[in-house]
């Protein structure tokens, strides 16, 4: 009996050493590529015959934990990236439209310089004399500007609230940026915290389970 379990753990131990030449890699530990190798219902049905058999369950679950670690990193740093190109372009929009803000107001002191350089004119030639006509015509040019005046004040507001509503949208996107940095570091601490855990199970069993490693000696 004994040695029919010697031969079936050998002719087991070639097939797995044969896979692992197909697929051209070497192994540190071909006992551990056996193990990925085995399914429950394999293991149990040896088990059942007296072989002690390990199956690939817990590096299943070690995967698992590994492929979790990986996707969540790349997911978050993909996600991080977009979201901090967002910002910057975010902020350059904000910055043109504070642009557009001051060049507003610089054409609303030009409009008031206007006026007053006309008021100013208009003073003189009452000084000086000067014709009905030539009057009208400045206080109509006077009052044209006055509208002008009301109209800028209008583009102000509305480009006021354009900023408001540019920046609310800059902290909303830096808000998002620091949580998922916060959630990046929570998150990846915690797999790696899992996947820490498990990897010392499996090297623990592997190390002290004696029987075992005879078994694939």
């Amino acid at each position: 009996m004994g040695k029919r379990k010697n031969v079936s753990a050998e002719k087991t131990e070639q097939e797995v050493s044969g896979f692992a030449e197909k697929i051209e890699h070497k192994y540190k530990n071909i006992s551990i590529l056996k193990t990925a190798l085995t399914h429950s219902s394999y293991s149990n049905e040896m088990k059942s015959k007296g072989v002690k058999s390990e199956c690939n369950e817990r590096l299943e679950f070690l995967g698992d934990s590994v492929l979790s670690l990986i996707t969540s990193e790349y997911i978050y740093s993909k996600l991080k990236d977009y979201k901090e190109r967002m910002l910057e372009a975010e902020k350059n929009n904000l910055g043109i439209l504070r642009r557009e803000l001051v060049m507003l107001h610089e054409e609303l002191q030009t409009i008031f310089d206007n006026i007053d350089d006309k008021n100013n004119e208009l003073a003189h030639i009452f000084i000086q004399g000067t014709t009905p006509v030539q009057i009208a015509a400045i206080k109509r040019f006077i009052a044209v500007r006055k509208q002008d005046v009301s109209l800028k004040q209008i583009e102000i507001v509305h480009k006021e609230d354009e900023i408001a509503k540019q920046l609310e949208l800059v902290i909303e996107i830096q808000q998002e940026v620091a949580s998922l940095e916060k959630l990046e570091e929570g998150q990846l601490e915690e797999y790696r915290a899992a996947e820490l855990k498990e990897t010392e199970l499996f090297i623990d069993e592997f190390i002290t389970n004696a029987d075992f490693r005879k078994q694939n000696a």
